[in-house]
C-alpha cells in the first residue's frame, strides 16, 4: 500500500525530522550488519584496543585516525566492511570514554574529503 502525502501540507520542520529519523536508522542497520559481517566477538576484541589508545589521546581525533592505526599495528583486527569502524564511538560513547568534540575533512582518499566528527576523551 502506497501512501501519498501532498507536500504543501508538511511543514518542512517535520519533513526534515522524519528523513533524518529515517537515515539514522539506515544508518544504525548499515553498521548493524557490517559489525555481523566482521564476526561476533570483533566489537569485544576492538573495544579494549580503542581503550589503550585513547589513554595516550591528548588532541581531538577521528575514528579514522584509530582504523589508521589498526591498520599498521594490529591488522588481525580490520573488519571486513570498513562501514563497521561506524559503531565505536556509539559504544565508546556509551561507556563515557569519549565525547563529541566537532568536525574535521577526512583524510582518507576514499571519503573525498568530506566532512567526519572529531571526538576527544571524556573528562
Amino acid at each position: 500500500m502506497t501512501t501519498t502525502i501532498e507536500l504543501s501540507k508538511v511543514s518542512s520542520k517535520a519533513m526534515l525530522k522524519e528523513l533524518s529519523s529515517r537515515g539514522r536508522q539506515k544508518g544504525e542497520e548499515g553498521i548493524a550488519l557490517a559489525v555481523e559481517h566482521a564476526g561476533e566477538c570483533w566489537l569485544d576484541n576492538i573495544l579494549p584496543v580503542f581503550h589503550d589508545w585513547l589513554m595516550v589521546r591528548t588532541e581531538a581525533f577521528a575514528i579514522e585516525d584509530f582504523r589508521i592505526y589498526v591498520e599498521h599495528h594490529r591488522p588481525e583486527l580490520c573488519p571486513v566492511s570498513n562501514k563497521a569502524w561506524g559503531v565505536i564511538p556509539t559504544a565508546a560513547k556509551k561507556k563515557g570514554w569519549i565525547v563529541r568534540d566537532g568536525f574535521r575533512l577526512a583524510i582518507s582518499p576514499q571519503t573525498r574529503g568530506h566532512e567526519i566528527k572529531m571526538y576527544r576523551v571524556a573528562a
